[in-house]
């Protein structure tokens, strides 16, 4: 996942423009140096998208999965079968309720925060933090372990 690049209009990069006035047509520019072609994913969410069950360390919910392309691209690119799925948490989107693919999961849409270090808040899909460094002395002891 290191070398995938991810790339969004300026407007949507600078905070010039909110989640209720982007455009259907606007997407996130994704690219791997030995894929064979971008993937472009729209950044409005499509009320054809399917809810796909999701496991993040031990919270089970769901997200909105992406596609048979977005999926195609990801496990090309890493090498094993994968989904790319969608957060729809509070946060996110206020129409994530109104999408037909989760009516009756909305509370299942929501990662909550560990409560010991910021209870009332939510996280993503990410790991629970919303930024985890890693040095190279640390990578590289993984790349020399069995």
């Amino acid at each position: 996942m290191a070398l995938v690049s991810v790339q969004l209009p300026a407007e949507v990069a600078e905070g010039r423009v909110s989640r209720d006035q982007l455009s259907a047509d606007t997407v996130m520019r994704v690219s791997a140096p030995d894929a064979c072609r971008a993937l472009e994913v729209p950044l409005v969410p499509s009320p054809k998208k399917l809810a796909r069950k999701v496991s993040v360390w031990g919270w089970q919910g769901v997200g909105l999965d992406e596609g048979d392309d977005a999926a195609c691209w990801f496990s090309e690119v890493l090498g094993f079968d994968c989904r790319l799925v969608r957060y729809m948490g509070k946060s996110r989107t206020p129409s994530a309720a109104s999408l037909p693919a989760l009516a009756g999961l909305e509370s299942q849409i929501t990662r909550p925060t560990d409560p010991d270090y910021a209870a009332g808040f939510e996280t993503s899909f990410a790991d629970g933090f919303p930024i985890l460094l890693a040095s190279e002395v640390q990578l590289n002891c993984c790349l020399v372990m069995p």
